[in-house]
């Protein structure tokens, strides 16, 4: 019809009352529940970490270097956290081939990949808490022989 605009079907979506504010709220959301993710993996591998202290200075008064130490936290995070985004992706996965057509829901595998990368980064970063505590054990106070 002559004078009539046309619009995609997303410029109506983005000029609904609301929509970019509550677009941001479930973003931050998101991005809170990764961080909080990844910051619960890092306390709960300080824990674990920390009921081996004894078996650390073990290793360490028999010579064990630091770098290995830390290759072996590391590659525990590393294996939790990758296990953990890869079982969340194919959970999305399949969860966004079961919701019904009508229902608004969009995966976006750019930003599904995003958030899965960012988990992983965050829950390294998180243990190196763990890494410091590890380095900090003395071998002789955690085997008996610092008489102080």
């Amino acid at each position: 019809i002559k004078g009539t605009k046309t619009y995609t079907k997303q410029e109506i979506i983005k000029s609904l009352p609301g929509y970019q504010a509550e677009q941001m709220t479930i973003t931050m959301v998101e991005w809170l529940l990764v961080v909080i993710t990844a910051f619960i993996i890092g306390i709960f591998f300080f824990i674990i970490n920390l009921q081996k202290e004894k078996e650390f200075g073990v290793l360490k008064a028999i010579g064990t270097r630091m770098s290995r130490l830390v290759r072996f936290i590391l590659s525990q995070v590393c294996i939790i956290s990758v296990g953990g985004a890869l079982i969340a992706g194919v959970l999305v996965l399949f969860m966004s081939q079961a919701l019904p057509a009508t229902m608004p829901f969009f995966l976006v595998p750019s930003q599904v990949i995003l958030v899965l990368a960012s988990f992983i980064l965050i829950s390294i970063l998180g243990s190196l808490a763990t890494v410091i505590r590890v380095a900090k054990i003395d071998p002789a106070k955690i085997i008996g022989g610092d008489f102080e």
